[in-house]
């Protein structure tokens, strides 16, 4: 054996070079067959070669203890004796969980991320390849920010950097509002702060249904070993689980588990704390005490941009596809959905654009959306309009219609004016009719002085979106505030 040559780093930085990286390709084939399928998976397949110093090779076991624990008793010397005979230098290996890695390690793994896949496939030729792409879509620098999800997103990014006071925390809110893409951005950017982490995210569906899967096969280390050693641990929709006492049991003990070696957990569910009742009572208790923050509906403004970048996206794949601006702010003003739906409108638009291959414009945009906007406006009227403005200012229909001046009165009357303009088809005379006679120019001028405050004033739009909030609401359902 050349000594010279076996004591030669593998390269200057100390980085795997190709032919370990080849060497632990063939050697996980190996593994493979030795160990079986199943013990591949558990503890095998997520390790990971982050050095090849002169004197050793340093291996990360990216899913925790448990997982280092076994490979340090069971599969060390398999994997050091592999290593040898596809490079024909012995080295001893090290095998070390994240937080016990040197800065040099973690460099080594940050460079990697940012170059060409580390690992290439048995056989492959060493030529460059197009670098590793996340499995999570959402990111900070994609996400439409407004009032409606701004303080989620800051909870988010002190989360990702993994904030010591924020070691629980759920993310609540309506179906579509955008929960599944901000946990998707804060596993992005955990990974991306610190390319060591080991990050989970997992449908609460998902958890369920793999867990009782090894339940059924009696075998449940597998499943133990892949969420509880994660240093960040998201499950989406969380309320999925429960329902069956044992799963909600292993989700218990998942979180236990993370916390007792100091991770982090985020849960989503479509309800706030109150709805965590459908857990066992430990279960409920336990999780009632995580930091709570809500993503609403999106206000008009918020809307408008959802829809702008949701057609960026569109176009990118489908060049030429456009839609004129007015369009757009046609639909943010009129259907005061979920990030979900007004993506779903864009896409009905781009069906309308693939038959003609023209511009797409207010009146083509009103035509292909017609079914949804009626949906959301068939049944306003402006009794529903008097009575939810009535309701949202703590008052009586008889005090709005009252003929004063009265700021407290005047101001809700204003926005209710507004509003019967744009929700519904009547004529200004028609409206001011039904507000006990008002002629139509105080109708004109509300319509006038809310547009503008709009524009300026973030309490005004804050009032409006209430407003719609409440219209959307069935009726007799009580009040959110």
């Amino acid at each position: 054996m050349d000594q010279d040559h076996a004591r030669k780093p593998s390269n200057e930085s100390g980085r795997p070079a190709m032919e370990a990286l080849r060497a632990w390709a063939l050697s996980k084939d190996e593994l493979r067959t030795h160990f079986g399928e199943a013990q591949f998976r558990a503890y095998i397949d997520r390790l990971e070669l982050a050095l090849d110093e002169e004197d050793e090779r340093i291996f990360l076991a990216r899913d925790g203890g448990t997982q280092s624990n076994w490979l340090n008793t069971e599969a060390k010397d398999q994997i050091a004796r592999r290593m040898s005979a596809h490079t024909r230098v012995y080295k001893p290996i090290r095998i070390c969980v994240m937080r016990e890695l040197n800065q040099k390690a973690l460099d080594s793994i940050r460079a990697r991320r940012l170059e060409p896949a580390a690992e290439p496939s048995v056989g492959a030729a060493p030529a460059a390849t197009a670098p590793a792409r996340s499995a999570w879509s959402g990111t900070f620098d994609t996400l439409c920010v407004g009032p409606a999800n701004d303080k989620a997103v800051m909870l988010g990014r002190l989360i990702a950097a993994r904030s010591a006071n924020l070691r629980m925390v759920l993310v609540r809110g309506e179906p579509g509002v955008g929960k599944t893409l901000l946990v998707e951005a804060i596993a992005n950017e955990a990974v991306a702060q610190n390319p060591g982490l080991c990050v989970r995210l997992i449908n609460g569906q998902k958890f369920t249904e793999d867990f009782v899967d090894t339940v059924r096969k009696r075998d449940t280390t597998a499943f133990k070993a892949h969420v509880r050693e994660a240093d960040l641990l998201i499950i989406d929709d969380v309320p999925r689980v429960a329902g069956r006492k044992q799963t909600e049991e292993e989700l218990y003990d998942t979180i236990m588990s993370v916390f007792d070696r100091g991770g982090f957990v985020v849960l989503t569910a479509v309800t706030g704390q109150s709805g965590l009742s459908v857990f066992g009572e430990r279960l409920a208790h336990h999780l009632k005490c995580a930091t709570e923050c809500e993503i609403a509906l999106p206000d008009e403004d918020l809307r408008r941009r959802i829809l702008e970048t949701r057609v960026a996206a569109y176009a990118a794949e489908q060049p030429g596809f456009s839609v004129a601006p007015a369009a757009l702010d046609m639909i943010a003003q009129r259907m005061p959905v979920t990030g979900r739906e007004l993506d779903g409108a864009v896409r009905q638009l781009m069906v309308e654009w693939l038959a003609a291959r023209s511009v797409i414009t207010l009146e083509a945009a009103e035509t292909a959306l017609r079914s949804r906007i009626a949906e959301r406006e068939r049944k306003v009227t402006v009794d529903m309009i008097k009575a939810a403005v009535a309701r949202y200012h703590g008052m009586t229909v008889q005090d709005l219609l009252r003929r004063t001046r009265e700021k407290q009165v005047s101001h809700p009357r204003q926005i209710a004016m507004y509003l019967s303009t744009k929700l519904t088809t009547l004529s200004l005379p028609n409206i001011a009719r039904l507000f006990g006679g008002f002629d139509h120019t105080t109708v004109l001028f509300s319509k006038r002085k809310v547009t503008r405050l709009l524009t300026e004033s973030p309490d005004m739009r804050r009032d409006v979106e209430e407003i719609m909030k409440l219209l959307r609401q069935p009726q007799g359902q009580a009040p959110s505030h």
